[in-house]
C-alpha cells in the first residue's frame, strides 16, 4: 500500500508520528472490519491511496469513459476499503506499492529506496452457491481470478482494471522509485520507473515517446532496488536515476564517498 513504518530496530516503537484514521465499513452482512486503521504521518505514502472515477485515464476519450463508468459503480473509497458483492477497487493494488521487491537502504546518505507499482484491481465477493463449478484459484482468462476461500460463504472474483484496450484505467506512472530521508522522514525524490517495449507500437501512443528515456515511465516491476557502493541498482543493471533525479552532479559533495568506494573497489 505504500506506507513506511520506520520503527526503533530494540523496541518497535515508531520513529515517526503514527495515527489510528477511520476507514471503510464493511457493507457485507456478518463481517465487522476494523473501524481504524494506522497511517503513519511521516513518511508520506509512496504511491496514490485512492482511484475514483475522476480520476479515470485513457488513450482516447472512448477508453477513459469506459474505465470511468466502470470505476463508477465499484466501491472506491481508498485503501482498506473492504470486499463487497458490487465490487471494490484495491488500489495501488494486489501488485501495488513496494510489494516483493521490498526496499534498500543507503547508509552513506541515509536514505531508503523503494520501487513501487500502481495498478487498480477489481475484487468481488461471489455468494458459494453461484461461483462456477470446480472455481479455484486459477486464471478464468488472463488477468482475471476465482478463488474459493474454503470455509466461508463466499468466493473471490478478482481482475485488473483495465480500459477495453487492456491498459490501466489508472493513469501513469505505473510504477517509481522513491527515496525516503530516514532522519527527517521527507521524500528526498521519486522518479517515474520501468519500460513498456510494446506501447510504442500501439496507434496514438508515439507522442509520449518523444523525450530520451520517457520509456521509463510506464512500466509495472516485480524486482526491488540493490543499493552497494557502486550505487543504486535496479533490475541488475546500473542506474543513473539516483543522481538525475536529485539533480546531482559529479564532484558534488555527497557523491565523494559512494564514488571513492567504487574507485577503491575496481
Amino acid at each position: 500500500m505504500g506506507h513506511v513504518f520506520v520503527l526503533h530496530r530494540d523496541t518497535g516503537a515508531p520513529l515517526f508520528p503514527v495515527e489510528e484514521r477511520a476507514v471503510p465499513k464493511s457493507t457485507v452482512p456478518g463481517e465487522e472490519a476494523s473501524p481504524t486503521q494506522p497511517f503513519p504521518i511521516r513518511p508520506r505514502a509512496l504511491v496514490p491511496a485512492r482511484l475514483t472515477a475522476d480520476d479515470a485515464w485513457g488513450l482516447s476519450p472512448d477508453e477513459r469513459d469506459a474505465c470511468r463508468a466502470w470505476i463508477s459503480r465499484l466501491r472506491s473509497e481508498g485503501i482498506f476499503t473492504p470486499p463487497s458483492f458490487e465490487g471494490t477497487v484495491i488500489f495501488p493494488g494486489y501488485a501495488g506499492g513496494a510489494n516483493w521487491g521490498s526496499v534498500s537502504h543507503d547508509p552513506v546518505r541515509g536514505l531508503l529506496i523503494a520501487a513501487t507499482n500502481r495498478l487498480a484491481f477489481v475484487v468481488t465477493l461471489v455468494p458459494r452457491d453461484q461461483l462456477p463449478a470446480g472455481a479455484r484459484a486459477t486464471a478464468a482468462r488472463p488477468g482475471r481470478e476465482f478463488a474459493p476461500q474454503r470455509g466461508t460463504p463466499y468466493g473471490m472474483y478478482r481482475e485488473a482494471l483495465v480500459s477495453p484496450g487492456g491498459l490501466p484505467c489508472n493513469p501513469p506512472p505505473w510504477g517509481a522509485l522513491t527515496a525516503v530521508d530516514l532522519a527527517t522522514g521527507d521524500v528526498r525524490w521519486e522518479v517515474p520507473l520501468g519500460t513498456s517495449p510494446e506501447l510504442p507500437t500501439i496507434p496514438g501512443l508515439s507522442q509520449l515517446w518523444r523525450r530520451p528515456h520517457h520509456r521509463e515511465r510506464t512500466d509495472l516491476h516485480r524486482r526491488g532496488a540493490r543499493h552497494d557502493v557502486a550505487g543504486l541498482r535496479h533490475r541488475d543493471r546500473n542506474s543513473a536515476l539516483e543522481r538525475r533525479a536529485a539533480g546531482e552532479r559529479a564532484g558534488d559533495a555527497d557523491d565523494v564517498p559512494l564514488r571513492r568506494a567504487a574507485n577503491s573497489s575496481s
